[in-house]
C-alpha cells in the first residue's frame, strides 16, 4: 500500500496536473478573447441601385423599378458562395426559389467585416458592353462592408466586366429547410 503513495509519484502527478490545468486556461483565455465566429451573412440582399445596361426603366431611388440585382449570399463559416441574379421587381425573392436552385457561381471569403466574392454572373438580360453573345458569363467581383449586428445591410463594389458599380443593398434572410436530414 505504501509503494502508491512515494513522494516523487505524487510530485508527478500533482506538476502534470497543475500543467494540464494552466494550458486548459491559456488557451480557452486565448479562444474567448481572439477567435470569433463570423457574423450570419447568408441572405438575399436586394441591390437599391440600378446596373447599367440592365432592364431596370427610370429606376430612381424610392420608385419602383421593373427589375432589380439580387445577390445570393450563402455562408459555410468564413466561406461564402453566392450568385447575381436579375429578378423582377415585384417578385417575393425570399419565396424565390429560382436563385437558389442556381449553382452558385461565385467564391470567397468573410474576413474582419468585409465580403469578397468572385466568379461569373449569368446576366443574359443585360446588355453589357461588347460581351461575347454567344458565352453570357460575365467575371464579376464583389467587395463589400456588413453593416449592423445581426446584419440588415451590404455596401461595397460590384465590377462585372468593365462596368463597375457601387451599391447599397438590403439583406433579406433566407428561410431554407434541409431536406432528408
Amino acid at each position: 500500500m505504501s509503494s502508491h503513495f512515494q513522494p516523487k509519484s505524487l510530485l508527478f502527478y500533482g506538476v502534470m496536473i497543475g500543467s494540464v490545468t494552466i494550458l486548459f486556461r491559456l488557451t480557452s483565455a486565448y479562444g474567448e478573447r481572439h477567435l470569433k465566429a463570423p457574423p450570419n451573412v447568408n441572405g438575399h440582399y436586394l441591390i437599391n441601385e440600378p446596373l447599367v445596361g440592365c432592364p431596370e426603366g427610370d429606376y430612381p431611388k424610392g420608385e419602383t423599378a421593373s427589375h432589380r440585382l439580387v445577390l445570393v449570399i450563402q455562408q459555410s463559416g468564413v466561406y461564402l458562395n453566392g450568385t447575381l441574379t436579375l429578378v423582377e421587381a415585384e417578385s417575393d425573392t425570399s419565396q424565390e426559389n429560382a436563385s437558389l436552385g442556381k449553382q452558385p457561381s461565385l467564391t470567397g471569403r468573410w474576413q474582419e467585416g468585409q465580403i469578397t466574392l468572385s466568379g461569373t454572373a449569368d446576366l443574359a438580360e443585360c446588355q453589357l458592353g461588347a460581351q461575347d453573345s454567344t458565352n453570357s458569363a460575365i467575371p464579376l467581383t464583389v467587395a463589400g462592408s456588413l453593416i449592423g449586428e445581426p446584419v440588415t445591410e451590404l455596401t461595397g463594389q460590384l465590377t462585372l466586366g468593365s462596368t463597375e458599380l457601387t451599391f447599397t443593398a438590403e439583406r433579406e434572410v433566407i428561410e431554407t429547410t434541409l431536406e432528408g436530414h
